[in-house]
């Protein structure tokens, strides 16, 4: 049987398009694969100097290792953007089908197969992910912000619990100053 490869390229589309459908919380872009991060995010003042602040707690996605996420605000500061790294740059398709690669083996009348429509689109999927052959899969989450912060994060603890195997990013970010400072020390004006 000979296969168009344009027919296979549109059938590989088409499967791709209904999975990814099916998918909640999955953007599919040019960069990667964007997700809702689940949070919990508060808003505060600082007792003394009265500066607003947000604090984030962001759940982060299985397999992410101590050299991610990476952490950046957007610049209108109403964006965190949250981006973590798929654990392996060379995502093992045959282990993901395992389960239907074993049912076919089991039942002669199943046809699952490495050339499967299901494993070839997200093959494909995957490549259009990544910059380069085997390179790794990046995925974003942005977080909206109540009012614009600094750009620069002002504290972030990356925070582990063995028990859950749940993965949490602590983060402090720091409001823009809507006024400004003055100093008004009482100093009389010197006469020359």
């Amino acid at each position: 049987m000979t296969v168009n490869k344009s027919s296979r390229d549109e059938s590989k589309s088409d499967a791709l398009d209904e999975t990814l459908q099916e998918l909640p919380n999955l953007e599919v872009t040019g960069k990667g694969i964007n997700f809702d991060p689940i949070y919990l995010i508060d808003t505060w003042k600082e007792p003394v100097t009265k500066t607003k602040r947000i604090t984030v707690a962001a759940n982060l996605p299985s397999g992410v290792n101590k050299s991610d996420p990476t952490l950046c605000v957007t610049e209108d500061g109403m964006t965190l953007e949250i981006t973590v790294t798929w654990p392996d740059p060379k995502i093992n398709l045959e282990v993901l089908h395992q389960k239907s690669l074993q049912l076919s083996q089991e039942d002669s009348t199943r046809t699952f197969t490495m050339y499967h429509p299901a494993v070839l689109s997200l093959e494909d999927a995957l490549n259009r992910k990544r910059p380069r052959a085997n390179a790794n899969v990046i995925s974003t989450g942005n977080i909206p912000l109540s009012f614009p912060v600094q750009m620069q994060i002002d504290q972030k603890s990356n925070l582990h619990f063995k028990a859950s195997a749940a993965k949490i990013v602590y983060i402090e970010l720091k409001g823009i100053s809507e006024s400004y400072a003055t100093v008004n020390d009482g100093d009389e004006f010197e006469e020359f």
